[in-house]
């Protein structure tokens, strides 16, 4: 009879200790899930400063586009007037071998822009898919914690129904 009694005592301690552990487990798994949210957050501000500075290199873009057409006008104006002023065909040959290096640096400028607009949408990508992925381990976490939760439910229970039975083994003697 002690033997039995002494074997309940030793399971309700040991599951005691199991209800212990994994109450210390699921603090443990709720500090990660708040680690991975501060993550987030950070990462949904880099996404919004990514966004700002797109906002940013398209209004430069647009600028550029507008000058580009400016200098266009400017070449047509040009051509007009060299049919006219004969004399000064030879000067204004060397303005426009200026612009045209002026419109090569521009063009270097714009295909560089593009190549960083490019850069910052693959960059945007990758920062979907990981946010994506935080989404999915944040599910699956939840999954885990409500399993536990039902683990130490049914845990607590049996233990209350052990200790019943001890007490009243103890005042069947």
């Amino acid at each position: 009879m002690e033997e039995k009694l002494d074997l309940i005592l030793n399971a309700i301690a040991s599951l005691k200790t199991d209800v212990d552990s994994m109450k210390t487990e699921m603090r443990s798994m709720r500090n990660e899930m708040d680690s991975m949210k501060t993550e987030m957050r950070s990462m949904r501000n880099e996404m919004d400063s990514m966004k700002t500075e797109m906002g940013s290199m398209r209004n430069e873009m647009d600028s550029m586009k507008i000058e580009m057409g400016s200098m266009r006008n400017e070449m047509d104006s040009m051509k007009t007037e060299m049919g006219s002023m004969e004399d000064e065909i030879g000067s204004v040959k060397t303005e426009m071998d200026s612009m045209q290096a002026e419109i090569k640096t521009i063009k270097a400028q714009l295909e560089e822009n593009t190549q960083l607009t490019k850069a910052i949408y693959h960059r945007q990508d990758e920062a979907d898919a990981k946010l994506e992925s935080l989404k999915h381990d944040i599910r699956s976490l939840k999954k885990a914690l409500a399993k536990q939760d039902k683990i130490l439910e049914t845990l607590s229970i049996r233990s209350i129904e052990q200790e019943t039975e001890i007490r009243e083994m103890r005042h069947a003697e």
